[in-house]
């Protein structure tokens, strides 16, 4: 199981620089000169549920279901004190529930609630 996490302005996501963050190779497009590129710029990000007890300790008692509705704005500070408890160090394996993994993947959330703090969060 895993967490699918958006930055939406209703029914449409919100735009944002691209990444490749949660990737799988179904998600590519063409480019104007017809390669295929491997990318995204919608603020959508899939969690692996091994993150879980991680983000209940450090983000809130309910992980990322406590984002689920909120403006972005109003998510800013928790955010940040999130990650500055996980850190952003990155382990070799993405899957692995590592504190520098989870503070990775929020600094990105992070990022987009700076980037759009009008947009409301979806958590399926």
């Amino acid at each position: 199981m895993s967490y699918e996490v958006m930055l939406r302005y209703g029914e449409r996501s919100a735009e944002v620089p691209p990444h490749l963050e949660g990737i799988t190779s179904l998600d590519h497009r063409r480019d104007s000169e017809g390669n295929i590129c491997f990318g995204n710029n919608r603020a959508e990000l899939n969690f692996t549920s091994n993150y879980s007890g991680l983000l209940n300790d450090y983000l809130h008692r309910n992980g990322l279901d406590w984002l689920h509705g909120k403006k972005a704005a109003l998510t800013i500070e928790r955010l940040e004190y999130a990650i500055e408890q996980l850190g952003t160090e990155k382990d070799e394996d993405p899957w692995k529930p590592t504190m520098g993994n989870v503070g990775h993947a929020l600094s990105i959330l992070l990022e987009w609630a700076r980037i759009h703090p009008d947009a409301i969060w979806k958590v399926f």
